[in-house]
């Protein structure tokens, strides 16, 4: 029973949600697991190379919302806005830098001790930031759908201005919308425009065994 409900919660975690039951609202100690998701999930060396944020009021999420119309959706390039921001709560991954206050000895294991001194953002930076947001976005997908919640993943945003609605001091790399699904609706239909539906794809996609 127990591998059944992993299989179900990682096959449900993933589509995205694009409509949702705004009259409810997610409990604190939900919130709190989430958090947890986010913020205990493994890094490199447990450095932080990003910030989230848990957004609730509905006046940044809406905002936000605003800044994500580049879902393109036909040939002519035609896009919409990014709907799965609207959920119930929204978490925005911001680029950090508090992998600085690492030793030197391990900006050389990096090899970056003169460029992290000058400033300078290297690949491997960029690498290793892009992996934890990856596994921190992977760990709060599962556990919000194991705990019931509908997920949706968003890029299509202009980083620079939704960290300027947050507040923050740089940029946004990813969205995730989670939130209480609305079951009156097919999961694809605009949360605020029923005629139009998003479009979906399937995923093939094999693992290769190694024995």
């Amino acid at each position: 029973m127990f591998h059944n409900m992993i299989e179900k919660s990682v096959h449900k975690s993933q589509h995205c949600q694009r409509n949702w039951d705004l009259t409810q609202e997610v409990p604190e100690r939900d919130l709190k697991v989430m958090e947890t998701a986010i913020t205990q999930c493994p890094s490199k060396q447990n450095y932080a190379y990003y910030k989230p944020y848990i957004i609730t009021d509905r006046k940044k999420i809406e905002a936000i919302y605003d800044e994500t119309d580049g879902f393109d959706y036909n040939a002519a390039g035609d896009t919409v806005k990014n709907v799965q921001v609207l959920a119930n709560v929204l978490v925005a991954f911001v680029e950090d830098d508090q992998w600085k206050t690492a030793t030197r000895d391990d900006y050389r294991e990096l090899n970056a001790i003169e460029a992290v001194e000058a400033g300078e953002e290297l690949p491997e930076q960029v690498r290793q930031r892009n992996l934890s947001i990856g596994i921190a976005a992977g760990y709060l997908n599962l556990s919000a759908s194991m705990m019931g919640y509908s997920t949706g993943c968003c890029t299509c945003f202009d980083g620079t201005k939704v960290a300027e609605i947050l507040g923050a001091d740089k940029p946004v790399q990813l969205l995730m919308g989670v939130g209480i699904a609305d079951e009156t609706k097919p999961r694809r239909e605009k949360h605020d425009d029923p005629d139009f539906t998003y479009p979906t794809y399937k995923k093939y996609l094999d693992a290769v065994r190694v024995a």
